[in-house]
C-alpha cells in the first residue's frame, strides 16, 4: 500500500497540521536541526496552506449550493379573472 492509499479520504487540512506536528514533535524528540525560526517557517506555511484549503472549501461549497437552487417558473392562467378589475355587468 502507498503513502498517499493511507490517507485517502483524508482532509488534506488535517494531513498538512498533522505532518507539521510530526516533523515538530520529531525535530524536539531526535533533534534533527530546524531552529526556531525553520520551526516557525514550518508553522506558517502549514497554518497559511490549511486557510487556504478552507477558502477553496468554502467556494467549492457556494458552487455547489448555486448549482442546487431551485428555478421559479410562474405560469399565468389568462381564465383566472382578476380580483382587482371590476365585476361584469349583468
Amino acid at each position: 500500500m502507498a503513502v498517499a492509499d493511507a490517507f485517502t479520504g483524508w482532509s488534506k487540512k488535517l494531513v498538512a497540521t498533522l505532518v507539521a506536528m510530526a516533523i515538530i514533535l520529531l525535530n524536539r524528540r531526535f533533534e534533527l536541526g530546524l531552529d526556531d525560526t525553520e520551526i516557525w517557517a514550518l508553522v506558517g506555511v502549514a497554518g497559511a496552506y490549511t486557510v487556504g484549503q478552507g477558502l477553496a472549501d468554502v467556494g467549492k461549497s457556494k458552487a455547489l449550493l448555486d448549482q442546487k437552487k431551485p428555478t421559479t417558473t410562474y405560469v399565468v392562467n389568462a381564465s383566472v379573472p382578476d380580483p382587482n378589475s371590476a365585476p361584469p355587468k349583468p
